[in-house]
Parts: C-alpha cells; structure tokens; sequence
C-alpha cells in the first residue's frame, strides 16, 4: 500500500513537515504513553496478532483485548478519575 492509498483509508492521521519526521513521531509516542499502559498493550496486541486475520478471527481477538482491559484496574481508575474530573494515575495493573 503506498502513501495514497493508506490516506485514503484512514490510516495516516498525522503528516510531518520535511526533516521533521522523528520529532513528530516522538511527539505522537509521548501522547500513546501518557494513556492506560493495560490498554495501550492490548491495543498492540490487537494490531500485532491481527494484520493476518480474515474479518471473523480479527473481531474475535479485538474482544479479547478488550475485556483483558474491562477487567483491569486501570479501567476503573481511569471511570474515577473521568467521574473525579482529574487526571487518571495509571498502574499498569
């Protein structure tokens, strides 16, 4: 799939301006480890496991990821915090 392509489907979501790609791309990781360590890797997980999946197989693996998530600490930290309007401190648990 070349760049087109994959804008078209919505799989480029940000752009870097020219000599600029690594600190664009820190930036953007930087935002990924700010958010639920738990969910984060199960989101990897999902994509990772998933790329070779019909349909089917993928949608069952993506409920896996996510109710490893439902079930985790950081879930109910993370409704808390949205409840407390403060920002979630994440465990990883």
């Amino acid at each position: 799939m070349n760049a087109a392509e994959a804008f078209a489907i919505g799989l480029v979501q940000r752009l870097a301006p020219e000599g600029r790609l690594m600190e664009v791309a820190l930036a953007v990781a930087e935002q990924v480890a700010e958010n639920a360590p738990v969910a984060v890797a199960a989101a990897k997980r999902a994509v990772d496991r998933g790329l070779d999946l019909d349909l089917d197989a993928g949608l069952a693996l993506e409920l896996e990821q996510y109710e490893t998530v439902l079930r985790s600490e950081d879930r109910l930290e993370g409704l808390r915090a949205f409840a407390e309007k403060r920002r979630a401190v994440w465990k990883g648990r």
